[in-house]
């Protein structure tokens, strides 16, 4: 980003907070903004603040604003510690390094963004993405149906081989031991009803038993 660019972006995130002052996400964008420039007090007071505001924003957003204050006080095994410990979806990937580059605010990327599931774990405040599952599509066929949904740490899911969906929390149990019913995963239910209209394996010929 351009000298000028990065000036008028912190412009623009102070009339942002002197607006809302117990905005976090705006402290912590702030802080991006000091910093860039070279001001590194002004960086750490900003990062600071975002975190003394930030307890009752969503988890990722928590640990975003956290691993950007680390960041600014050059604390760089915590900063990495809180960035691990996001909710990370493999869509954030292209999101995230074309920010790292400095292309992600490019004008002729903006027909591209819209349709892009991701976002950049540079930036907070984005809604938690809503993730369709399945492995199988228009292009290729698929031996077992598998499909779901997945949003944060909640994964709804069914194979060919279940009897219906199950939901699992993924922070606690990432091996999907525990089904804690589909009540738990919301409204991720009837969207799998409305996407899927049936459960994988379900209406389909079933093998002759000999």
């Amino acid at each position: 980003m351009r000298a000028y660019e990065l000036v008028r972006a912190r412009d623009l995130l102070q009339q942002a907070v002197a607006a809302e002052p117990d905005f976090p996400l705006a402290h912590s964008a702030l802080a991006e903004a000091w910093s860039a420039l070279g001001y590194d007090a002004k960086a750490q007071e900003q990062a600071a603040k975002a975190v003394e505001l930030a307890d009752d924003l969503p988890r990722e957003d928590r640990q975003l604003i956290k691993a950007r204050n680390h960041e600014m006080s050059w604390r760089w095994d915590e900063a990495i510690e809180s960035y691990r410990a996001a909710p990370t979806f493999h869509t954030d990937l292209t999101p995230t390094i074309l920010d790292l580059l400095g292309l992600w605010q490019l004008d002729g990327l903006r027909g591209y963004r819209r349709h892009m599931p991701g976002h950049s774990l540079l930036r907070g405040g984005a809604e938690p993405a809503t993730l369709s599952l399945t492995n199988c599509s228009g292009v290729w066929g698929c031996a077992f149906e598998n499909w779901g949904y997945m949003r944060r740490n909640l994964k709804l899911e069914s194979r060919s081989w279940d009897t219906g969906y199950k939901c699992y929390d993924l922070e606690l149990d990432p091996f999907e031991q525990v089904d804690l019913g589909v009540q738990a995963c919301g409204d991720l239910f009837e969207l799998a009803r409305q996407t899927y209209r049936r459960v994988p394996g379900e209406d389909l010929p079933k093998p002759e038993k000999d």
